[in-house]
Parts: structure tokens; sequence; C-alpha cells
């Protein structure tokens, strides 16, 4: 969910490829882990997917609240972030030359998600 427009809007319309990583710092440091997602991503177009998106961010996001309650949804574009491939890193073990857990994504033919070059 974004602003119409905006920088996030205009990279899913010219580029579909997403990378985004998330972090969490621990104590002791070396705890600490990541997972980085790697996949595509797309605007919602029809009224069901977005009311879909919307319900479920209620109460999780204040602007999809705003949206529900004030019936302002047409200044918000809505993405499907669909992930291709999942990687999950602790600090501690990639500092001792581990390599990540990686997970792949099917589809639901069995086929690969195509990866994305990195």
């Amino acid at each position: 969910m974004s602003t119409k427009d905006s920088p996030k809007v205009q990279h899913v319309i010219s580029s579909h490829s997403i990378s985004l990583m998330v972090s969490g710092l621990e104590d002791p440091y070396d705890t600490s882990w990541e997972v980085e997602i790697n996949g595509a991503a797309t605007l919602l177009e029809s009224k069901k997917d977005i009311f879909f998106a919307l319900n479920t961010l209620k109460g999780a996001n204040p602007f999809a609240d705003v949206a529900l309650e004030s019936g302002e949804v047409d200044i918000f574009s809505f993405i499907r972030l669909t992930p291709s491939v999942l990687m999950f890193r602790i600090y501690g073990e990639a500092l001792a030359g581990a390599q990540p857990t990686v997970i792949t994504i099917r589809r639901k033919d069995g086929s690969n998600w195509p990866v994305i070059p990195r």
C-alpha cells in the first residue's frame, strides 16, 4: 500500500523485481539475523483484491484503517509481493563462513519462479 505515483509505485511500474531485507538486531550481536526476500511485485487492479488487502491490513496499518473508514481508497496503489527466493542467515554463522539457508518457492505447476539476478 502506497500513495499513487510514489517512488515505490513507480518502481513497480518500471521493474517488477523486488528485494526486501528484514533484520533483527540481538544481544549478543552474533545471534542477530536477517531474511532476504527476492521476487516480483505487481499492482493490484481489481476492487476485490484491493479490499481483501485493505481488510488484511486493517488494525496493522493506520493508512488502511483511514482508507476503509473514509472510503478514500483511490488515493492509494496496492502492491502484491510474490516471493520466489527466501534467504535466512544468522550473523555469527555468516561470519564463520556458513552459507544462508535458501528456500526456493515454486509455482503451483511445480516450476520455479524466475530467479532475479543480484
